[in-house]
């Protein structure tokens, strides 16, 4: 028995309905056989030995128990289809429950007439994040080059006394706020039902980083205004919004390394001064004390609080916000075509999902079915706020 690395796997495998898991597809050009997939699963769990291990509550804390004896076919299926049928899977898949004591599964499915696959991962968000469940996907094909996924952030002495003073106040200010009207925001209720998507077509990330050098801001700046410029479109109604992202804090050495970070912002502005509002809270978050204080202050609350009421406190704040975001930088290998990723929603907000894949942008939103009652008009929206953004 081992006990859960960090606190944020411990928060979110507490969840007894499944309400964290991530379904990761990719469309690869490789070919095998029921026992040729049988050897990658295996060589995954080798890897990543928290595969053959299940989450049990032990007192008041949470531990991860190997399972003995361990079935791996209990796991994995190879599926002989159709790849115009491969679609379908998403929807069953995603919104299904776990079968298994590990709360994870892999599926290989095949057409081999036409010469088209695909795998299907899920797992429970408490077992990985999304980097790491990367890294356990690509483990059979390379390693992961952990340092262009996570470059350091430099700044000069000047920059770096400004973030540290004046843009940890700032952040300190902007969340005290945050959490005040978090607490006044009528409670309608949490929304109930399967989770729905809307999968967009591909934005081309060459085309992005165009208007982001223009602007000296990033890719995540552009993609996260691209979802509060979407809101205004689709609700046409300026409001303050809360959203939920995340910023890693270990790099990959643990099951979860992101931190959840709050962020109350208008849907109104102007395209340009959105992105440089943007950029420029993002960049108090990266270069600020914020995040490190604010994870010191997490882990003691943890250590004395009760993990069921932390737990409770952070529902209660999911159910207040309005959007989730979350921008994956997508591996590269010859024989990954293409790769998307999308989570259950937990309550009533709109998940954005993103990943890169070679030059493109691939987005899914997930939602509980009815909190979009138009989801052609949002997703025309999504795709009006790209070209707003492009070319401002």
């Amino acid at each position: 028995m081992i006990e859960f690395t960090d606190n944020i796997s411990k928060i979110m495998s507490n969840d007894s309905q499944n309400g964290y898991s991530i379904l990761t597809y990719c469309d690869i050009s490789n070919e095998y056989t029921d026992n040729r997939f049988q050897e990658i699963v295996a060589n995954i769990i080798t890897n990543f030995p928290v595969l053959k291990q299940r989450i049990v509550k032990k007192d008041s804390d949470i531990i991860l128990e190997t399972i003995e004896p361990f079935d791996i076919q209990d796991y994995y299926k190879v599926i002989y289809d159709k790849h115009d049928k491969f679609d379908s899977y998403i929807h069953t898949l995603l919104n299904s429950q776990f079968e298994t004591e590990s709360r994870w599964l892999i599926r290989y499915i095949a057409d081999i007439e036409n010469k088209k696959y695909r795998i299907y991962f899920k797992i429970d968000h408490a077992y990985a994040d999304g980097y790491k469940i990367i890294e356990m996907l690509m483990t059979v094909l390379k390693k992961i080059d952990k340092d262009t996924i996570f470059k350091p952030h430099n700044t000069n002495i000047m920059d770096t006394l400004y973030y540290y003073i004046i843009g940890t106040c700032i952040l300190v200010y902007m969340n005290l706020k945050l959490f005040i009207n978090i607490l006044i925001k009528k409670d309608i209720g949490p929304a109930t039902g399967k989770t729905s998507y809307i999968r967009c077509n591909p934005f081309k990330l060459s085309r992005i980083k165009d208007i982001t050098k223009k602007h000296n801001i990033t890719v995540n700046d552009f993609l996260y205004s691209l979802m509060i410029k979407t809101d205004l479109l689709y609700t046409m109604r300026k409001r303050e919004i809360i959203t939920c992202s995340s910023i890693n804090i270990s790099r990959l050495n643990n099951f979860n390394n992101m931190m959840p970070i709050l962020n109350e912002i208008t849907n109104s502005m102007e395209d340009t001064d959105l992105l440089k509002n943007v950029h420029t809270v993002f960049n108090y978050f990266k270069y600020s004390l914020y995040i490190p204080f604010t994870s010191i202050i997490v882990n003691n609350i943890l250590n004395i609080v009760p993990l069921n009421t932390v737990n409770n406190l952070y529902n209660n704040l999911i159910q207040k916000i309005d959007y989730a975001y979350s921008n994956i930088i997508g591996p590269t290998h010859e024989a990954l075509e293409d790769i998307h990723f999308l989570t259950l929603a937990k309550d009533k907000e709109i998940v954005f999902n993103i990943i890169s894949s070679n030059d493109n942008i691939n987005i899914i939103c997930s939602f509980k079915e009815g909190v979009i009652n138009d989801t052609k008009r949002f997703e025309q929206c999504i795709y009006e706020a790209y070209e707003s953004l492009i070319n401002t």
